[in-house]
Order: structure tokens, then sequence, then C-alpha cells
């Protein structure tokens, strides 16, 4: 499966200049793909290799690689094998820590999320807290380019196919670190 975030919205949220921290709120639309191994096993999603897209209805064409999984906004799925959208938020995303529950307490029964069927986080049973850890901007912002990480923990909600939630254990935890630079502008 291959699986395309888009920001829904605006962000909202607070950055402190000084110390460097980010607390955000960034709905999102997880766009979801049935693509089984169409462009490799390691690979769900058409990747940009070579600077041209490996793959889906712009095989060939010229792209910019993202990340060390070589994805691209240029290279998308096939839109036959689009299958609907999950809503997911985070928040927060934040340069401190995330955690679920949310309140960083310690899940006696394995629940995380509401309505999650099987317990634990990331196909480990006994796991009863999800905790992912953000990077303030050293030095704080400003003008010139920072280096921060933001991380949040959230909640995937059930897709509504039987199919997709049973396999991918929907409804349950998500988490997420991306790493970036930050740059105020006037």
């Amino acid at each position: 499966m291959c699986v395309l975030n888009v920001v829904e919205s605006d962000a909202d949220g607070v950055a402190e200049i000084s110390t460097g921290e980010i607390r955000l709120r960034v709905p999102l639309s997880s766009r979801l793909h049935l693509t089984g191994h169409d462009f490799g096993v390691d690979a769900p999603c058409p990747v940009c290799a070579g600077g041209a897209c490996s793959g889906g209805p712009n095989e060939g064409m010229p792209c910019t690689a993202v990340g060390v999984d070589a994805t691209s906004l240029d290279c998308p799925p096939f839109g036959y094998q689009f299958l609907g959208s999950l809503s997911v938020a985070l928040d927060p995303l934040t340069t401190g820590r995330a955690t679920l529950p949310a309140d960083a307490s310690v899940s006696t029964d394995g629940i995380l999320c509401p309505a999650q069927v099987t317990t634990g986080a990331f196909g480990v049973w006994n796991a009863r807290r999800v905790v992912e850890q953000g990077v303030p901007a050293i030095g704080g912002l400003g003008p010139s380019p920072a280096v921060t990480v933001l991380a949040s923990v959230f909640c995937i909600p059930r897709t509504g196919n039987i199919l997709i939630d049973g396999s991918a254990n929907f409804p349950g935890p998500g988490a997420m670190n991306l790493l970036g630079t930050v740059t105020l502008l006037p």
C-alpha cells in the first residue's frame, strides 16, 4: 500500500523564538493507494530514481527525489489505485516530547487509541506507551536556517474497509519524526 500525506489546511501553533521550541497542529489527509509491490518490494510508491519517475502515470518524467526513500510528489501512483483518505491530526507536532497516551501515562491494557482492536503498537503487542522526541532549533529561531526535529504520535482512524483495517491493524497508533530547517521571514 502506498500512503501519500497531504496537508489539509494551514497549520497553527506557537514558536518560541529565543528557545527554538515549536508546537503545531497539522491536519493531514493520508491518501491510500492499493499498489502491492507494483514499484518493487521495498517501494510501494513510485520513486524518483536518477531524476526520473520509476512508475505510475509519470513514469520516465523528470522528478526531484525527497528523503532516503526517494519519493516525490512528481511521481504519484495511478489514479485507479486510490482507495480513499484518512484524516489524521498531528497534534502536537512538536520539538518537545509527544506521547500516547497523551498524558504520558502508561496504558494498563495496551489500548492506545479509541476503538483499537489489537494491543500495543507497531507489532509489539506488549507496548504500553509510544514516545517520540523532537529537537528545538539550537540558538533559537531567526532569519538564518535552523535545523530542528518535529515529533508527533497520533491515532490512525479506521478506513471502513475490512481488508485494509484488518491487515494494517487500524485503528491504531502512528508516530513520526520530521527533520528540517526553519527560517523566520519578515
